[in-house]
């Protein structure tokens, strides 16, 4: 599968929650995650929890840049007897490169989805993802930019590194 990414630091959701209002966006949902990330050379290897619900797998690759992006990804759900399984099969595997907790406020506006992410140790952000099932590269990047212009999103610092890499250039 593949998305258009774009990522910004915020320090506050109060003015873009107020925006996806008015652009009519639908509040999905909101949960805690945590992210076990593994030193995997072939992109980025995860194992997300969603707390005391779902467990899956995530790949995906992507460049650093500070634009949007494409990102491939495929996504492994995992039944829950397995997650621990898996977990600590992949530690032995690939070593366990960080933990990644956040608390995530999911909005939806046309195929974009919008993440209020408030990530421990690091603070707020925003992640863009439009989704490319079902419309073209054109008409995605089209969308994509034109949420971005309207959620006046060019005043904010993009950040080009994942939540892992920040986590790491941390310690």
């Amino acid at each position: 599968m593949q998305n258009i990414e774009y990522k910004i630091f915020t320090g506050s959701d109060q003015d873009i929650i107020k925006r996806l209002k008015t652009l009519g966006a639908k509040y999905a949902y909101g949960i805690y995650q945590k992210d076990t990330y593994f030193n995997y050379g072939g992109g980025r290897l995860k194992l997300r929890e969603v707390k005391n619900k779902t467990a899956e797998l995530i790949l995906y690759t992507r460049s650093d840049d500070k634009r949007s992006r494409f990102s491939d990804y495929t996504i492994v759900p995992l039944a829950k007897k397995n997650k621990s399984i898996v977990l600590n099969l992949l530690k032995n595997l690939f070593g366990k490169k960080a933990e990644v907790v956040k608390k995530r406020n999911l909005w939806l506006l046309e195929h974009t989805r919008v993440h209020l992410d408030e990530v421990r140790g690091l603070g707020k952000f925003l992640e863009l993802e439009t989704m490319m099932q079902n419309i073209n590269q054109k008409t995605a990047r089209k969308e994509h930019e034109n949420i971005k212009k309207i959620l006046n999103l060019s005043k904010f610092k993009p950040i080009p590194s994942s939540y892992c890499d920040l986590i790491m250039s941390n310690k």
